[in-house]
């Protein structure tokens, strides 16, 4: 795992609840990329924001699920989540969280990966 962040950046947060939702995160980018494939953190100032991605190397979520991505329950393939285990919460208790700490969550995905990133104000 690779982690960059810059010196400057300042969030509040619950940190019990951020713990959560990173652990989530960086669970599913190894859950879901290729073993021995690098999975990258990196933490920036972006506007009034720090945005934090977390990034993998898997294979990307399927474009027809990707408007539900965040609802509860929901679950890409039943073949390809099944294999992987889960309950289909996790994103959408992520996104909760991150909403809750005035932020909120978002991702890009394709066929060489996929990065979600979390939005927080910055109070530096």
């Amino acid at each position: 795992m690779l982690a960059e962040c810059q010196d400057s950046l300042q969030v509040r947060i619950d940190t019990q609840r951020f713990e959560q939702v990173m652990t989530n995160l960086l669970s599913n980018a190894v859950k879901f990329s290729p073993k021995s494939a690098d999975v990258t953190i990196h933490a920036s100032l972006e506007g009034s924001c720090v945005r934090i991605r977390v990034t993998d190397q898997g294979s990307g979520i399927p474009i027809e699920f990707q408007p539900r991505v965040f609802e509860k329950f929901a679950q890409a393939s039943a073949g390809n989540t099944r294999e992987q285990g889960g309950s289909g919460l996790g994103l959408a208790i992520c996104k909760e969280i991150t909403e809750r700490m005035g932020g909120s969550i978002e991702f890009t995905s394709s066929a060489k990966g996929t990065e979600f990133s979390v939005l927080l104000p910055n109070i530096n």
